[in-house]
């Protein structure tokens, strides 16, 4: 393995740290001390020490129980004989950063791309360390045939009653259960810190029920007459439209049966049925929020 030459460091170093190690002459891979917990943010530090001005970052990925940081360095200006001098400034240091990661042991790796040729070399690795996610629960997705509309429930209870109880006019059985639904966190329960309560609400005027992981978005629908019946499990927010690793995203689509003034939306993790209600003249809305694998 070639000599160390980067450090990397877990997110929330104190200045003072930063200093201490700038002094160093050749910095090795140091391991992230401080507990990572699942599916919590947390930023890498790749320390430079060449006589390079500064490095890039290539890319990121993350593939099973591996890490790869791509990285490629800027040239000094070159001097006699292909010397290149030492950087008047401090090397710049790339901050990278992961949404979030399910809990379970990892390989960190910095991978190096050299300046004159194409070709990879494993700089040196570390082990990265998540904590175990809290215990999930399950959220239920039931139809019902006769309104033809969606419906999710964390409460078993509920879910049960629905299918069991047949309509009072009709006299037969109309809500079944769909899918396999999706996982997420008891409100009341342990949860990742980044975990959100995600709010129900319910509309008599259009029929409807709605759940919502901004609660800025579940308070202004109050005003409009929804009626809040709490918080129903919590779910991670989506960072700019997309799930961390670990999670799968929970697609949100909604229609508007006009002019029967009723409406419905639907919460799923099936990207094609998602695709396919579009066809069907849904509107998709996107991640709605973001539920552990």
């Amino acid at each position: 393995m070639m000599l160390n030459k980067y450090l990397l460091m877990g997110t929330l170093l104190a200045s003072s740290s930063l200093m201490a190690y700038d002094q160093q002459e050749n910095a090795v891979i140091q391991p992230i001390t401080q507990p990572i917990s699942a599916f919590e943010p947390f930023t890498v530090f790749v320390k430079n020490t060449t006589n390079h001005p500064s490095i890039y970052i290539f890319s990121k990925k993350i593939v099973g129980n591996e890490i790869e940081i791509v990285y490629t360095h800027e040239r000094n200006s070159v001097g006699s004989f292909g010397y290149y001098p030492e950087p008047e400034t401090p090397p710049v240091i790339p901050l990278v950063t992961f949404n979030g990661l399910p809990g379970g042991v990892y390989t960190l790796k910095t991978i190096g791309l050299p300046y004159s040729f194409n070709a990879l070399s494993l700089e040196d690795e570390v082990e990265l360390v998540v904590e175990d996610s809290p215990a999930t629960i399950d959220v239920y997705e039931l139809f019902n045939t006769t309104y033809r509309s969606y419906f999710i429930t964390q409460d078993s209870s509920e879910r049960d009653h629905l299918i069991s109880q047949p309509d009072i006019s009709w006299g037969i059985n109309h809500w079944y259960e769909i899918s396999a639904g999706f996982k997420a966190w008891a409100v009341e329960g342990a949860a990742p810190s980044t975990a959100l309560p995600v709010c129900r609400l319910y509309s008599a005027h259009v029929e409807s029920h709605y759940y919502t992981i901004d609660e800025e978005e579940c308070d202004f629908l109050q005003t409009l007459g929804w009626q809040f019946q709490g918080d129903a499990f919590k779910a991670i927010p989506a960072v700019g439209g997309v799930c961390p690793s670990g999670t799968v995203a929970v697609l949100r689509l909604y229609i508007d049966r006009m002019p029967s003034s009723t409406m419905n939306h639907r919460f799923t993790t099936d990207a094609e049925a998602y695709q396919s209600m579009i066809h069907q003249g849904w509107t998709g809305e996107g991640v709605a929020f973001c539920s552990p694998e």
